[in-house]
């Protein structure tokens, strides 16, 4: 009886031991009848296996030589007792509240009803909590299910249990008599199904491997309610309600920590707690994990465990306690994959971006974008990937960590591939941004893969937008793979687009990575086309002294290189950096000798936008008509060449300049087309820029209301485009008076 009852839940006779503080030698001795046990031992035993008075009535029976013939479970299904095999429930769990929900609803919505069994498959990735749900259920539905729940490891993700061996631990639990070695398949699912007929009976089927292994399992009558957990999705199966689980939410993971850990020991330290959790990216295995560690390291802190678990080479060590681990669930379905997939699953780890598009990843692992598309499925199918959008893949953090670890060949390579096409990508998306080439020479960056093909400015601009994040993270692959070319063509190439959508900290991020690539190789190019960009964003960024040292640096590394057109970039950028310094005398100095230098190498755009600078200095200067007159001349520049992005801009400076000579009528004028043109080029930063001017001529010019309206209408466009100045503008808007007439970002 005793074996019986072990073997219900699925122990062996070592996991029984640890669990009733019985020794190993004792229940065996026990199991073969060799000696009655103490009253304290069958105590202990029930406890362990969660008998009910009656199975513990008879287990005593039995111990003291008491029980009837019939009391041993073994007289057929009629004195058998029902089985309750389902694992113990976790006293903190934690969540779930809409999935277990749902499960409960549908093992009990459609019992009865002919012709309907209720099949529900939880899937989801390893450590995600599948059995520990399916479980939790289970035990919650026990009375509607009173002839008993039976319960079976299926082994899906590594050595899938036969089903016939499964039928065969089913029959013995409902008190039938074992199979016999002849019997085949089909005989055996015939006999269980005859044996769970009109009971009522919760089967949990945990980690699936597929649909073939389920089927001979399923009872034929309508009365029985089946829960299935699967990495896999089931496919085959019919008439299975699907749900997905995925990661925790954040106050679910708190919540579940300081079950564990202690509301105490949390409150102790928020940040540090919030920081474990943001390691374990939501995943309940990882954040017993993490609270184990706690638990078995008495004297460390929250703090100490969130600073080893911020080492990400040490990150999946860190949670792993005893035989539990992460990385051990992780690895169970890693070992099933083929030669293809886990090479593609190495490589696909090696890249830090948030997700990858098809076309990426084709170009990554160097195959066809119909055969990667393929592994990218049958990754996700195992839950190794997520798919967050059609036909885009992404890791969990956890997952990616586990993916980097995989030795591999080539990495360098498939790196540079990607982070090569998509430098192709942006060159193909930069003319709708600049009427200029860039000249960059992309020959030795070719990733040897088709770039994409954009219609339009709308497709080229939404591309980035979609991709920015991605390409962020391409030029620190490019520079952490030996790339160097590509780490610093990358930011160069970006630097309209941060400039369009106001992207500051990533502009910066990339020129300091691109620059430390390239002097690393000592490419003197590579060297003044970046400092030229870092100066750049660094001035908008509030710190012109920086870039004013940059930019120096890039004029003299430009000179030796002998590369005029980052020259003159250098000098014009940095003569705008001084006039924000108040060195007006500078900055006219600057700009004309990169003025000079323009119309010598008959560099028109450059041309264009040394006039507006120097356009700017007269204005500041209180020299209204020379500005006007410069700005005049840049604005006639940009509209011949094509450049519609810089002429828009010019139209600002022209509003704004007529506005403080006093013609606002002319302001209006100029500052309500330059809105106009920039919304038909989408660039929001530029588009709100002249709202606030425009809403500031409106009022100079007696329209108050129009002037607060177009304020308000900046406000908006901000907000749509995650500007940086949004709040600084929505606290001038909320002091602005009957007698306000002005703004200033």
């Amino acid at each position: 009886m005793l074996r019986g009852f072990r073997l219900r839940v699925g122990w062996t006779q070592e996991e029984l031991a640890e669990r009733c503080g019985i020794s190993v030698h004792a229940i065996s001795v026990l199991e073969s009848d060799r000696r009655r046990p103490r009253l304290s031992s069958v105590s202990r035993l029930v406890d362990a296996l969660g008998l009910d008075s009656g199975e513990r009535d008879r287990l005593i029976a039995a111990g003291t030589g008491r029980a009837k013939p019939d009391d041993t479970g073994t007289a057929g299904p009629a004195g058998a007792p029902a089985p309750q095999q389902l694992p113990a429930d976790l006293s903190d769990f934690t969540g779930r509240t809409q999935q277990v929900n749902q499960v409960r609803e549908l093992c009990e919505a459609r019992l009865d009803r002919t012709g309907v069994i209720v099949l529900s498959a939880v899937v989801g990735a390893g450590g995600v909590g599948k059995t520990s749900l399916a479980v939790h259920v289970g035990h919650g539905l026990r009375p509607r299910f009173p002839d008993g729940q039976l319960y079976a490891s299926l082994r899906g993700m590594t050595t899938p249990a036969r089903p016939v061996d499964v039928l065969d631990q089913f029959i013995r639990a409902l008190g039938g008599h074992p199979a016999a070695a002849t019997d085949s398949e089909d005989a055996t699912a015939a006999r269980y199904r005859t044996l769970v007929a009109d009971r009522r009976i919760l089967i949990v089927l945990d980690d699936a491997a597929d649909a073939a292994q389920v089927r001979p399992l399923l009872p034929g009558t309508t009365t029985c309610a089946v829960l299935i957990t699967s990495r896999h999705r089931l496919a085959g199966l019919d008439g299975v309600a699907r749900i997905d689980l995925d990661v925790m939410s954040p106050a679910d993971g708190l919540t579940m920590f300081e079950r564990i850990v202690g509301a105490q020991a949390v409150a102790a330290e928020p940040e540090a707690s919030w920081q474990v959790l943001r390691a374990c990216g939501g995943l309940p295995l990882a954040i017993r994990m993490a609270a184990a560690r706690l638990t078995a390291e008495p004297g460390w802190r929250i703090r100490t465990l969130a600073d080893r678990l911020a080492d990400r080479s040490r990150l999946l060590d860190e949670l792993e306690v005893e035989d539990r681990a992460v990385r051990a669930t992780l690895a169970v379905g890693h070992q099933r994959l083929t030669a293809a997939q886990a090479r593609a699953f190495a490589l696909l780890g090696r890249w830090t971006g948030p997700e990858l598009g098809v076309e990426a990843a084709a170009a990554l692992l160097d195959r066809s974008v119909a055969d990667t598309g393929a592994v990218l499925r049958d990754l996700a199918a195992v839950h190794l990937l997520t798919s967050p959008s059609p036909d885009r893949y992404a890791f969990h953090d956890l997952v990616r960590t586990y993916a980097a670890e995989q030795p591999v060949d080539g990495q360098a390579e498939a790196v540079r591939r990607l982070t090569g096409w998509y430098l192709h990508c942006v060159d193909a998306a930069m003319p709708y941004l600049r009427s200029t080439p860039l000249r960059l020479d992309l020959a030795s960056s070719e990733s040897g893969r088709p770039a994409l093909r954009f219609a339009d400015r709308v497709a080229a601009v939404a591309w980035l937008d979609l991709e920015h994040a991605n390409l962020v993270a391409a030029v620190e692959c490019a520079g952490g793979a030996g790339a160097a070319d590509i780490a610093w063509r990358l930011p160069v190439l970006l630097g309209n687009y941060f400039l369009l959508r106001g992207r500051w900290a990533d502009w910066a991020q990339t020129c300091a990575t691109g620059l430390a690539a390239a002097r690393a190789t000592g490419d003197l190019h590579g060297q003044c086309r970046v400092l030229n960009g870092l100066g750049g964003v660094l001035v908008r960024q509030g710190r012109p002294a920086d870039s004013a040292a940059c930019l120096r640096e890039a004029v003299e590394i430009s000179r030796a290189a002998g590369v005029t057109s980052a020259e003159i970039a250098a000098l014009s950028n940095l003569g705008y950096t001084y006039g924000e310094m108040g060195d007006l005398d500078g900055a006219v100095e600057a700009h004309l000798a990169a003025l000079e230098l323009s119309r010598e190498a008959e560099e028109r755009f450059s041309e264009g936008n040394l006039l507006g600078n120097l356009s700017r200095i007269a204005f500041l200067r209180g020299d209204f008509t020379q500005a006007i007159s410069r700005c005049e001349q840049a604005a006639a520049i940009f509209l011949a060449i094509g450049d519609h992005h810089t002429h828009a801009m010019v139209l600002n400076n022209l509003g704004e300049i007529h506005s403080a000579a006093g013609d606002h009528p002319t302001a209006v004028s100029y500052l309500t087309e330059a809105v106009r043109r920039h919304r038909e080029l989408d660039n929001r930063h530029m588009q709100a820029d002249a709202l606030v001017t425009l809403g500031n001529a409106l009022c100079l010019n007696g329209q108050p209301a129009e002037g607060r309206q177009r304020w308000q209408q900046a406000l908006e466009v901000m907000e749509s485009a995650d500007d940086p100045r949004t709040g600084t503008l929505r606290s001038a808007l909320a002091d602005v008076t009957p007698q306000t007439t002005g703004l200033s970002l």
